[in-house]
């Protein structure tokens, strides 16, 4: 009676173990999957701030522009009016002036907007950074924890083996 206890005891310790092994294998791959998510996330931040940057100095670019194509034109204008301009065209630059200070403070508020955005995106990366080693160590666990697990199991099946 003792030994068919045995005989039983053998196959279900060892299935027992087998089954702890694969969930273990079943939960460092979810644990993979999710180290995989933020970083997708991390990559695509990276790339919209990339876009955004470069609107935004290209945006700068086109009003420094138009501003020197401004200031050539009141040049060119006084010069073929002998420096003395006309009432209306004063009035223009003076509109011409209004409108370039809108559009430099709408750069400089698109700028400001950018290194907030920046300053977002940087948190989110550490915050991510820190998820991260969080995940590498539980599955480092996990997978010790699994080598402890088939060590067992070696030296179980080695104690089956002597006896």
């Amino acid at each position: 009676e003792e030994k068919e206890e045995e005989s039983w005891a053998e196959p279900v310790g060892t299935l027992a173990l087998e089954v702890d092994v694969e969930q273990q294998r079943a939960e460092i791959r979810a644990l993979q999957a999710m180290q995989e998510e933020p970083t997708a996330q991390l990559t695509q931040l990276c790339k919209d701030l990339r876009e955004s940057v470069a609107e935004a100095r290209a945006e700068r670019q086109r009003l420094e522009a138009i501003r020197d194509l401004e200031k050539l034109k009141q040049s060119l204008l006084r010069q073929a009016e002998g420096g003395e301009l006309r009432a209306g065209q004063e009035e223009q630059e003076e509109e011409e002036d209004i409108d370039e200070k809108y559009l430099l403070r709408e750069a400089e508020n698109a700028e400001l907007e950018l290194d907030s955005d920046m300053k977002d995106i940087q948190l989110r990366m550490k915050k991510m950074q820190a998820e991260m080693e969080a995940l590498h160590s539980k599955r480092d666990a996990l997978m010790s924890e699994m080598r402890e697990i088939a060590e067992e199991g070696k030296e179980y099946d080695e104690g089956d083996d002597e006896s």
